[in-house]
């Protein structure tokens, strides 16, 4: 006997269910999608790597620590992200990042001037 996670209950050794023979368009696709986007981030990055060095006039040493800064970000804020997309739904928490990304780089940018 094998316990089912899904019901809590037990079932016999060699029957499934109809959700263990496969995981599904609506999950895979999100997930392909999701795993080619991190190797396209970091061709991105090393690609403008040099540029961005030499216009904040930094070091290797410090552009490494720029790079680290940037996943290390990352790595706390996607299941943060998630977390909350859990609680509060996906579009809620989409729209409210992209309304306050834009409200924190309008005043950059202008300081940027």
């Amino acid at each position: 006997m094998s316990v089912d996670l899904t019901t809590g209950g037990e079932r016999a050794k060699g029957s499934s269910s109809s959700h263990d023979a496969h995981f599904g368009f609506r999950f895979v696709m999100p997930l392909a999608l999701g795993s080619t986007l991190n190797p396209i981030n970091s061709t991105m990055i090393s690609t403008a790597l040099v540029a961005i060095a030499r216009d904040y006039h930094a070091s290797v040493a410090q552009t490494g620590w720029l790079i680290a800064g940037l996943y290390l970000t990352s790595t706390i804020a996607q299941p943060t992200m998630g977390r909350l997309a859990d609680l509060f739904g996906p579009r809620r928490v989409y729209l409210s990042r992209s309304v306050s990304w834009r409200s924190l780089a309008s005043p950059a940018q202008s300081l940027r001037h």
